[in-house]
C-alpha cells in the first residue's frame, strides 16, 4: 500500500492497494498455477503548462482545477496457467484471464488555445467498465527433419471485451491561466452511455528452424475480429446503433539469425500486424479497411567480454497504412495513407569490467507522412539515448555500497505537426537532459537503495501533441526502497 498526501503539481497524492494472492501446484508431469488480485488506486494529474507567443510559458503559480482530479482505478483480475508433459518432446500451455476494471475521471482538462493568453476547458466527467476475458492454449514440440531442428508452437487464442463508457456534460470555462481564477464543482449531467462488445479469434502456427549456424523463424497467424457498439443520448433520448461487423486476416512473420562466429551474429525480420477499424460511419458507406502495419528490422548482435558485455545494432522500419481522417462536412470518415518510421538503434549492455555494470542505448528515427501533407509530426524526436551505469565496490573496507548514475536525453519536437502548407512553424519544444543518481547497500538478505530522479532539479518536459497541455516532468524527487528476503 502506498499513500502520498500531494502530488509535485499540487494535486491530492497517489494511492496503491494492491493484493495479489498465488497458489502453485506442480510435480512431474504437471505444473498449475492460479491467482487473484485486487488494484485500487489514485492517479493525479501531472503538472503542465501551455506554450503561445512562439514558446512554452513557465508553469502557473495557480491549481487549475480541484485538489480530487484525477484517475480512480478498480481492477479485479483472476488467472490460471496450466502446463502438462505430453512425452518426452510435446508440452501443453494453458493460460487464461478474467479482468473487471472500472475506471472513473475527473479533471479539468484544457482543450485549446482561444486566444493569445486565454485557454479553453472543459470539466471532463467519465466513467467507464470493461469486462474481458482472454486465453491462450498452445502444444509446443521439438522434432527433427534430417539435419534441421524444429521447435513448433501452435494454438488458437481468443479474446471477449464488453466495453462501457458514460460521459457527463458540465459547463466548460474560458481561463486565463494567470490569473487567479476558481473553477466551479459540478458532477454534470448524465450526456450520454457508450457500449461495444467485441470478440477476437486466431489460429497460429510458429516453427523455429535450426541448421548448423542458421536460426530461422516462421509464423503465420489467422485472425477474425468482431464488433457490434451503440450509442444512447441520455438528455435527448436519441440513440444510434451500429450493427455487427467482422473481419479477418491473415498476418505472416519470417526472422532468420546467422552465427557467424560463436560471439558475433546478424538477424533480420519482417512482420506484418493489424488493428481493426470497425464501428466507424465512412463517407463512402463501404466498411473501413483494418489499419496495417509492415515492421522491418536487421541487424547485428556481439557477444563479448566471455558474454559478459554484449552489443546490438539495428536498422528498422514501420510502415502503417489506412489511417481515419475525419470529415466535418459529412460527420463521416475517409481512409488515406499513414506513415512510415526509419531508424537505427545501438544497445549496449553488461559488466565492462569487475563491478562496473553499463546500459545503454540510442536511437535515431525520422517520420515519413505518406500522404504528402505533413512535414514532420508532433511529439517525435529524432534523437534519443539513456545512459545508466553502476558501480560496486570491490574493497573489504566498501563491500556491498554502490553508487549509480545516469543521463537520458532527446532531441527538439513540436508542440503540434508540422504541415507542408503552413505559412508558420508550430511551437518547438527544445531537446532536453535528465540526470539521475543512486547509492546502495547490500547484504545476502536485505538492501537498501536511495534513488535521486532529477538531480539537478532541472525544469524539463515531456512531449506533447498541442500548445494547450504541456506537461511537466517531476522536479528532483528522492526514493528509499528497502527489500527483505523472506
Amino acid at each position: 500500500m502506498k499513500r502520498r498526501p500531494s502530488n509535485w503539481a499540487g494535486y491530492r497524492g497517489n494511492q496503491t492497494e494492491y493484493v495479489a494472492p498465488q497458489l502453485r501446484w506442480k510435480d512431474d508431469g504437471i505444473d498449475t498455477t492460479i491467482g487473484y488480485s485486487t488494484d485500487n488506486r489514485r492517479i493525479a494529474p501531472p503538472a503542465y503548462t501551455f506554450a503561445y507567443r512562439g514558446s512554452v510559458q513557465e508553469k502557473p503559480d495557480q491549481l487549475l482545477g480541484d485538489r480530487s482530479d484525477g484517475f480512480e482505478v478498480q481492477a479485479q483480475n483472476f488467472f490460471y496457467n496450466f502446463e502438462k508433459s505430453l512425452g518426452r518432446d510435446a508440452t501443453f500451455h494453458s493460460k487464461m484471464q478474467h479482468t473487471e476494471l472500472q475506471l472513473a475521471l475527473r479533471m479539468k482538462s484544457p482543450l485549446g488555445l482561444a486566444g493569445t493568453d486565454t485557454i479553453y476547458y472543459s470539466n471532463t466527467h467519465s466513467e467507464n467498465k470493461t469486462t474481458s476475458t482472454v486465453g491462450d492454449h498452445y502444444v509446443e514440440s521439438k522434432l527433427s527433419t534430417g539435419p534441421i531442428t524444429h521447435k513448433l508452437t501452435t494454438g488458437f487464442s481468443h479474446d471477449d471485451t464488453e466495453y462501457e463508457q458514460n460521459e457527463y456534460d458540465s459547463p466548460s470555462a474560458l481561463v486565463q491561466p494567470y490569473s487567479p481564477y476558481t473553477f466551479s464543482r459540478s458532477e454534470g449531467t448524465h450526456y450520454s452511455l457508450f457500449a461495444m462488445n467485441s470478440k477476437q479469434m486466431g489460429a497460429y502456427a510458429v516453427d523455429m528452424l535450426t541448421w548448423g549456424d542458421v536460426n530461422l523463424l516462421l509464423g503465420l497467424r489467422r485472425s477474425r475480429y468482431e464488433t457490434e457498439s451503440s450509442v444512447s443520448y441520455l438528455t435527448s433520448g436519441s440513440r444510434r446503433d451500429t450493427p455487427k461487423q467482422a473481419v479477418w486476416e491473415t498476418t505472416p512473420g519470417i526472422g532468420i539469425v546467422y552465427n557467424l562466429t560463436p560471439s558475433i551474429s546478424t538477424y533480420a525480420n519482417y512482420a506484418e500486424g493489424f488493428s481493426p477499424q470497425l464501428g466507424y460511419r465512412m463517407c463512402e458507406g463501404s466498411k473501413a479497411e483494418p489499419m496495417r502495419t509492415k515492421n522491418r528490422e536487421a541487424g547485428m548482435k556481439f557477444d563479448l567480454l566471455d558474454s559478459k558485455f554484449s552489443i546490438t545494432t539495428a536498422a528498422f522500419s514501420l510502415e502503417q497504412s489506412n489511417t481515419m481522417v475525419y470529415s466535418a462536412a459529412g460527420a463521416c470518415y475517409t481512409q488515406q495513407a499513414a506513415q512510415k518510421t526509419k531508424g537505427l538503434e545501438l544497445d549496449m549492455a553488461g559488466e565492462l569490467y569487475k563491478g562496473l555494470n553499463v546500459l545503454f542505448n540510442t536511437t535515431y528515427s525520422t517520420v515519413e507522412d505518406l500522404s504528402g501533407s505533413k512535414l514532420e509530426f508532433a511529439a517525435r524526436p529524432k534523437y534519443k539515448a539513456s545512459l545508466w551505469s553502476t558501480y560496486e565496490f570491490q574493497s573489504a573496507a566498501l563491500r556491498g555500497w554502490g553508487v549509480g548514475m545516469g543521463i537520458t536525453a532527446n532531441d527538439k519536437s513540436w508542440l503540434g505537426d508540422k504541415y507542408a502548407t503552413s505559412t508558420s512553424d508550430p511551437v518547438k519544444l527544445s531537446g532536453s537532459a535528465r540526470t539521475d543518481a543512486s547509492i546502495s547497500y547490500r547484504q545476502k538478505d536485505w538492501s537498501v537503495i536511495l534513488g535521486v530522479k532529477n538531480l539537478f532539479d532541472r525544469e524539463l518536459y515531456d512531449f506533447a501533441t498541442t500548445t494547450s497541455y504541456v506537461p511537466l516532468q517531476q522536479g528532483r524527487t528522492a526514493t528509499l526502497t528497502y527489500k527483505v528476503k523472506l
